[in-house]
């Protein structure tokens, strides 16, 4: 929700292809794509799901991050959103995955992980 006009936005906040997920109170996030907010939900998928949240408060939204509060009726918590890029993915991602890989460049990054979405369904 808009903090000023106490609602959501319609439309995408987030428009890069891949985004790093953090909380300290849900260890299952990872990544983000195709990221979508629609009344007090965001939605994306992580590679292999798709997630659905309820948004109680958005506390920053920005191009460089975007960070919401969960509804402590799903289990609360703050989710930040942070465009990925190559160190993020050296630093946090890379030793949480099955089968880490190195890559060249952010569009092989990105495509990668598409790639992965896209042959999930």
């Amino acid at each position: 929700m808009d903090e000023q006009t106490n609602k959501t936005p319609q439309t995408p906040v987030l428009s890069r292809r891949v985004y790093y997920v953090s909380s300290l109170k849900d260890e299952s996030v990872l990544l983000a794509m195709d990221i979508k907010i629609e009344e007090d939900l965001v939605r994306w998928f992580d590679t292999v799901k798709e997630r659905i949240m309820r948004i109680d408060r958005i506390v920053e939204n920005s191009p460089g991050r975007f960070i919401f509060e969960r509804s402590e009726k799903e289990g609360g918590g703050t989710y930040i959103f942070t465009p990925l890029t190559m160190q993020i993915y050296r630093e946090k991602v890379k030793s949480k995955l099955m089968l880490p890989k190195e890559f060249e460049n952010e569009e092989d990054l990105f495509f990668a992980f598409e790639r992965t979405r896209d042959n999930a369904w």
